[in-house]
């Protein structure tokens, strides 16, 4: 541990943002009054990003190139949809990219990203198995590090041939991007190496109606994806503190907490999507599936669920802040600065729901700065 200096005084001042909407998720009947708070980041969107100022980027133009380059067998409007929520969704939770090639890295990513979760929940061309054997070779392909010319070259399935051979070149990209990437990078593989295996878990049980709704709350927490997108970000911004403060239980369980309430957020929001998708992954869904509870009372019981993960986290991130105040200056704002980028993602995340037209919403919602003790 490093040496400690004198005391610092840690603020159990913590800001929030309370966003306030209404879901419509049955036309016969009136829309669902939401509302839920997240830690406010020092740093927030001064505008929120609509789809004709999208349109008009070279984010969205380079993405769109990315996937012409490797999908130019899909559909085409479907592929403009996909580089469109791609680019949409870079600009509203990363908003604090730190140079452009950093934010092309992080779109081209999700956007690869947003047509293997299409792949998963929706694509009826493949069987259970068949799915599960690709989701397989994804893993050993992103895992080992080996050959890639070889593993694509013994896979003939072109959806996977380019998924592979896509993702291969944002790898080379990130190379040229993170100094020492190809020594650093196994915390992120690991975060989508996490997903890709929670898929094939959800592939094998289907809607995981036989667990309990704790078990499924924690498969939910990695099937997500938000492990894999934190670690991208800290990469890609230096954003991680020291090891002996990553490694600490505490921090872990807060980085799993904030992956908790990502999960849980998306299932409130999305459950219009969701509902008219036929989408069963949630948690709001399965409450309304498994435990047959009307939509109104299982997303009421969802945001308790968030109010109580939410005070959680903030009673966590205060107790980390003064374990670790007097361990050095640099190594206490570099936890700081984790927290803040951490924060902005979710925040943006949340903002990206209302931008994206995949969630079927109107785009309209209220936010309100408010503090706590």
């Amino acid at each position: 541990m490093a040496p400690r200096q004198g005391e610092k005084t840690v603020s159990d001042n913590v800001g929030m943002t309370r966003i306030k909407f209404a879901l419509p998720v049955d036309p016969s009947s009136a829309p669902i009054p939401v509302q839920f708070d997240q830690v406010t980041p020092a740093l927030v969107m001064e505008s929120i990003p609509d789809t004709a100022t999208i349109l008009a980027t070279q984010l969205f133009r380079d993405v769109a190139a990315f996937l012409g380059r490797y999908f130019a067998s899909q559909e085409t409007k479907y592929l403009e949809k996909i580089a469109l929520n791609g680019a949409t969704y870079t600009k509203s939770v990363y908003y604090f990219a730190s140079s452009y090639e950093n934010e092309l890295a992080f779109a081209m990513l999700h956007t690869w990203w947003w047509l293997l979760d299409d792949f998963v929940d929706t694509c009826g061309l493949k069987g259970t198995t068949e799915k599960m054997e690709m989701l397989d070779i994804l893993d050993k392909f992103i895992g080992t590090g080996g050959n890639p010319e070889e593993t694509i070259k013994t896979n003939s399935d072109p959806w996977l041939r380019a998924m592979l051979e896509s993702y291969a070149e944002w790898d080379a990209t990130m190379g040229g991007i993170v100094p020492d990437y190809f020594s650093f990078k196994d915390r992120f593989t690991k975060g989508l190496k996490v997903y890709l295996q929670s898929s094939e878990w959800g592939l094998i049980d289907s809607t995981l109606t036989g667990y309990s709704f704790e078990m499924f709350s924690h498969w939910r927490n990695i099937s997500c994806g938000a492990i894999g997108s934190n670690e991208l970000m800290m990469l890609l911004e230096d954003g991680n503190p020291p090891k002996y403060m990553l490694d600490h239980v505490m921090v872990k369980t807060l980085f799993y907490t904030s992956s908790t309430l990502g999960a849980v957020r998306n299932d409130i929001v999305g459950v219009v999507k969701d509902l008219a998708k036929n989408e069963t992954g949630g948690t709001v869904m399965h409450k309304i599936l498994v435990e047959e509870k009307s939509p109104d009372a299982a997303v009421q019981e969802i945001i308790s669920l968030h109010e109580k993960v939410i005070r959680d986290y903030v009673q966590l991130r205060k107790a980390i802040l003064n374990l670790f105040k007097n361990c050095g200056q640099d190594d206490f704002k570099k936890l700081e600065n984790c927290f803040e980028l951490l924060e902005r993602y979710e925040y943006g995340a949340t903002i990206f729901y209302f931008a994206s037209p995949r969630y079927l919403l109107d785009g309209k919602f209220e936010l309100e700065h408010i503090t706590t003790n």
